[in-house]
């Protein structure tokens, strides 16, 4: 009984042996770890935002909320060319919130919002969407730059659990930057494609800055500083190679004309007026923190911010591929980089650049030299987001490394989320987040809450300095002789009745920006002007009965949308022209070998 028992045993344990050491469940057995990582990090993520029908507090969750209901409101409208003007702000008057913080992702809650979810919760499906979309944006770039599912997962944990990730959302409530934490991942991916390999791909580079200005500005301007960052760094190889230089050249056109729907009208909206945002409040050079907070579980406020010390710890598998080690000898000589594996050399790039980004958000940085450059992010922190982003692949690109040389791939995956999950826990204590309750959903129907936009960067200036009369005036059309005339008004549209006795002006509740045209019953176009307040002053001297004020797209806002539409329609076509020729040449063989 005793041999038919160890023979069994034997059997089973040669059986176990051949089925852990093929390749088939090697393979497997990686993917379902790839899996596990993914859904500790999601399901921990849920769980700090439970419960999900309250918004959390945060810095500008007041404003993000406004702007998806706003957004609502235009889908309901079927008003998608309104310019930009969302008249849910300001009690009617309007605010050109769409204009300048594109909508591109915002159309996820506002479309929920539509078909009758609640605002909190909405938000909060939105949010974990981000968090998926990130996840798999780090996860896929790093594992092309790596060849490896375990470096892409290694990469996407560190990054979504990062701690300025967190503050993001759970203590500043950045919408934009949150929403950029997908694109960061793909800029990366496509410098690296630009700088070590063969650029195959000049589209990975081009989609990334185009969702990165789509999603949030600042971020984009950091975005294209490392774009040119690395070009100067690395320009020997790229002189080297110019048709590297021709599609870049190329992508950045096709990122220019597809994008010009948003940034042309931009830049006519910010010539048109003295804005708010030309007066910042906040300058970076104002809130620069200690070097060693870098390194803190501390709660972000204004210039104590940090990183926390887990992201920098696990960079140090560094040192253990040095040159003279085994491990460093057992990794792939690229043809780039004769003298040097490829992957290192980027790993490397990307750490060295990510900690000079660290250093220069602190005190020991030169801010006497970079204030000028750098006072646009208003928070030296803002830096945190790219700094963490090329942290992050040169940390899983190090702990890999290391994996696959002791063939533990699995345990480095499991102890890299176990670091993660548990001093993202010990932050979410630390900032001690906190729930708004549940919004109704005629919460808006206050007006007090539609004035909720922050500083109010895009603001006419006179607006802004004018504030609490402005918002008085919301409701209100007064003309010169301070007579104040009944009106009706609706998205961008209103109309009002000259009294008998005329008047030389009428102050119309509408914000102004350019675009407002008037004109009275008989087809007379009115002039238009901005008051002392920043709102539509009407010139009614010889307006007759009915005057109707209202706001259309300009004429430049118009040929960015052509320029827009033309540049899809010719990539589509190239596109499909592409994959046509393709398949014509996989059939050619087959024909030829029937012949």
């Amino acid at each position: 009984m005793l041999i038919k028992l160890k023979n069994l045993k034997c059997l089973i344990d040669s059986w176990y042996n051949k089925i852990s050491n093929s390749k088939t469940y090697q393979k497997w057995s990686v993917i379902v770890f790839c899996f596990l990582c993914f859904a500790a990090v999601i399901l921990i993520q849920i769980k700090f935002m439970l419960p999900l029908d309250q918004p959390i507090f945060g810095h500008d969750v007041g404003y993000h909320l406004l702007r998806t209901e706003a957004l609502k409101q235009r889908i309901e409208d079927m008003n998608f060319f309104n310019g930009g003007i969302d008249y849910l702000f300001y009690n009617g008057a309007g605010y050109a919130s769409s204009l300048a913080y594109p909508d591109l992702l915002l159309y996820i809650p506002a479309l929920l919002r539509t078909a009758g979810v609640g605002i909190g919760l909405s938000m909060s499906i939105f949010l974990i969407v981000c968090h998926v979309l990130s996840y798999f944006s780090m996860f896929l770039c790093v594992r092309k730059i790596s060849g490896s599912p375990v470096c892409g997962t290694i990469a996407a944990v560190i990054f979504s659990l990062s701690q300025y990730r967190l503050d993001n959302l759970f203590t500043r409530f950045a919408l934009g930057e949150i929403q950029a934490y997908i694109f960061w991942p793909i800029i990366i991916y496509g410098l690296y494609d630009l700088i070590f390999d063969e650029f195959k791909k000049p589209y990975v580079l081009g989609i990334g800055i185009a969702g990165m200005l789509l999603t949030h500005t600042v971020s984009t301007a950091l975005a294209l500083g490392l774009c040119v960052l690395y070009v100067l760094i690395f320009i020997k190889r790229l002189i080297k190679n110019p048709r590297k230089i021709i599609k870049l050249g190329i992508t950045a056109l096709i990122v220019v004309a597809v994008t010009s729907f948003y940034w042309i009208p931009l830049l006519e909206f910010m010539l048109s007026c003295d804005l708010t945002v030309a007066h910042p409040r906040n300058a970076a050079s104002q809130f620069v923190g200690k070097f060693l907070n870098l390194f803190k579980d501390i709660p972000l406020i204004y210039a104590d911010a940090g990183l926390g010390i887990v992201i920098f710890l696990l960079c140090l598998p560094r040192i253990a591929l040095c040159k003279k080690s085994p491990i460093y000898k057992s990794l792939n000589i690229s043809d780039t980089d004769k003298k040097r594996p490829k992957l290192l050399v980027a790993a490397d790039s990307f750490m060295i650049i990510g900690f000079l980004i660290c250093i220069a958000s602190t005190d020991i940085a030169p801010w006497k030299i970079l204030a000028p450059i750098l006072d646009f992010l208003q928070y030296p922190y803002r830096l945190f987001a790219l700094a963490t982003a090329l942290i992050a692949v040169a940390a899983a690109i190090f702990v890999y490394c290391l994996t696959k040389f002791t063939n533990s791939h699995k345990l480095g995956m499991v102890v890299v989320t176990a670091a993660a999950v548990i001093y993202s826990c010990i932050h979410i204590q630390t900032i001690a987040p906190f729930h708004l309750g549940e919004y109704p959903d005629n919460y808006y129907d206050n007006p007090e809450q539609t004035y909720d936009v922050s500083y109010g960067e895009w603001l006419p200036w006179a607006t802004q300095i004018n504030i609490d009369y402005a918002r008085e005036m919301t409701d209100k059309l007064v003309l010169n002789n301070g007579q104040q005339v009944p009106f009706g008004r609706y998205n961008g549209y209103l109309e009002f009745i000259m009294p008998e006795e005329g008047a030389d002006y009428a102050d119309v509740p509408f914000i102004w920006y350019k675009g407002y045209t008037a004109e009275d019953e008989t087809g007379k176009e009115l002039d238009i002007s901005m008051n002392e307040i920043g709102f539509v002053r009407v010139d009614t001297s010889d307006a007759q009965g009915k005057v109707m004020v209202q706001y259309k797209v300009t004429p430049l806002k118009i040929i960015s949308y052509i320029i827009t539409l033309t540049a899809f329609i010719t990539l589509a076509v190239m596109v499909i022209v592409k994959i046509i020729r393709k398949k014509n040449k996989s059939i050619m063989p087959n024909q030829n070998e029937t012949v």
